[in-house]
């Protein structure tokens, strides 16, 4: 006897807030993440990144030590 299998995706939302803006990821891992497009960040700071997963939110606080460049979509953080 089988048992139909239940299909489901998650929804899945990846951001990164600083000083109240905030920035839409394509992907986080330990220490960087991808940002949906490159922008300017200064050094050195501080932000929160959140996985949201079916409405559960986990989110991290970090620190850019080095910031990002408008030409370039990764950041490194820890």
């Amino acid at each position: 006897m089988s048992h139909p299998r239940k299909q489901h995706s998650a929804n899945v939302d990846l951001r990164m807030t600083i000083d109240g803006r905030v920035f839409s990821l394509t992907q986080v891992g330990p220490n960087h993440a991808i940002l949906e497009q490159a922008t300017s960040i200064p050094s050195d700071s501080s932000a929160l990144i959140d996985v949201v997963i079916d409405d559960k939110t986990l989110t991290r606080e970090v620190v850019l030590y080095d910031g990002a460049s408008d030409k370039s979509r990764r950041v490194e953080f820890f």
